[in-house]
C-alpha cells in the first residue's frame, strides 16, 4: 500500500526508466545478472517489484525464447511463501516481469545482526521454505539459485524470490562466458559438477539454508567460494546436533546427501518440518 519509500531503496539513476507499462518506478531495490530490480507502484498505489531485463540479454533470441517459457511456467506458482507473478512483457524491449513486493530483510541481512533465528524462528523458517519450494516444484519450475539473499523474512514467514529466473539465464552469454548460474557456495554437488539441475538441487539448497538459519554458519565451512564448492562436491557437511530443535540435524543431513536421488522431495521435507518443535 502507499507509504514512504523504504530506506533500503536507492534513488533512480538518470538513465533509469520512470515507468514500465502501467507501473511507476520509485527506486532501485537491487541489481543482478539479469537486470535491475525496481520498487514500483500500481495505479491503485500497491507496491510491486519490477525486474527489467538487460538490453544485451533481451537482444538474444535464445534468451527471449527461454525467458518466455519460464514466465509461462512462473504463472502457475501461487502461494503465501513465494513472491507471485503479477504481469510480464516478454515480447517487446525492454522485457520485464512484475512480482509481489515483499517488505522485510532477506536471510543474509537478518543474520548480520544475530546468530541464527532461534528455535521457534528456525522451525517456522524451515516449514515456510519447504512450502515455498513445494509450490514452485508443483508448478513445474526449478529455482536453481536458492540462497539467503533470495529468501525474504516477511512478518508472516519466509518468502522465496526469483524462482525461474536462473533457468532463463542459462545458455545465454551470461553463462557462455564461463560464469555459472547461481552462487557457488549455495549450489548442489550435481550443479557444481554439471551433471544435473533438477528439483533435488533446490532440496539441497533448502538443507544449506536450514543449517544457516539455525547457526548463522555454512555447513561446509568458510573460505574462498571455490574451496567451499569443492567441499560440497567431495566432502561431508559439518553438522552438530541442534539441541533447541530436535530432529533438525537429521532433516538437514537428508537434504544434503550427495546423491540427488537419495534426498527427500520438497513434500517429504515439509512433512518432516511440520513435526519440528522447539526443544
Amino acid at each position: 500500500m502507499p507509504g514512504s519509500i523504504p530506506s533500503t531503496t536507492a534513488r533512480l539513476r538518470p538513465t533509469d526508466p520512470t515507468r514500465v507499462g502501467v507501473f511507476e518506478l520509485q527506486g532501485r531495490i537491487g541489481e543482478g545478472g539479469m537486470g535491475v530490480v525496481y520498487l514500483g507502484q500500481e495505479p491503485d498505489g500497491s507496491r510491486v517489484a519490477v525486474k527489467v531485463v538487460r538490453d544485451e540479454l533481451a537482444g538474444q533470441v535464445e534468451f527471449r525464447a527461454r525467458f518466455s517459457r519460464e514466465v509461462r511456467a512462473m504463472k502457475g506458482v501461487r502461494g503465501p511463501r513465494t513472491a507471485n507473478l503479477i504481469a510480464a512483457n516478454v515480447r517487446d524491449t525492454p522485457q520485464w516481469v512484475v512480482m509481489d513486493y515483499v517488505p522485510g530483510p532477506n536471510l543474509a541481512e537478518r543474520l548480520q545482526h544475530t546468530v541464527g533465528l532461534g528455535a521457534r524462528g528456525v522451525c517456522e523458517f524451515v516449514r515456510g521454505l519447504a512450502q515455498g519450494v513445494q509450490a514452485i516444484h508443483q508448478a513445474g519450475v526449478v529455482h536453481r539459485d536458492l540462497k539467503p539473499s533470495n529468501v525474504v523474512l516477511a512478518q508472516d514467514g519466509p518468502v522465496i524470490l526469483d524462482y525461474g529466473i536462473a533457468r532463463a539465464l542459462d545458455a545465454t552469454s551470461v553463462t557462455s562466458t564461463g560464469t555459472r548460474v547461481g552462487s557457488l557456495v549455495w549450489m548442489s554437488p550435481e550443479q557444481l559438477l554439471g551433471t544435473g539441475e533438477d528439483r533435488p538441487c533446490d532440496v539441497h539448497a533448502l538443507g544449506l539454508l536450514a543449517h544457516y538459519a539455525a547457526t548463522g554458519e555454512h555447513p561446509f565451512g568458510t573460505g574462498r567460494p571455490e574451496a567451499v564448492a569443492w567441499r560440497i562436491s567431495n566432502g561431508e557437511p559439518s553438522l552438530a546436533p541442534y539441541p533447541q530443535v530436535p530432529g533438525l540435524d537429521e532433516l538437514v543431513r537428508a537434504c544434503l546427501r550427495t546423491d540427488p536421488e537419495q534426498r527427500p522431495t520438497a513434500e517429504g521435507v515439509l512433512t518432516r518440518a511440520e513435526l519440528l518443535t522447539p526443544g
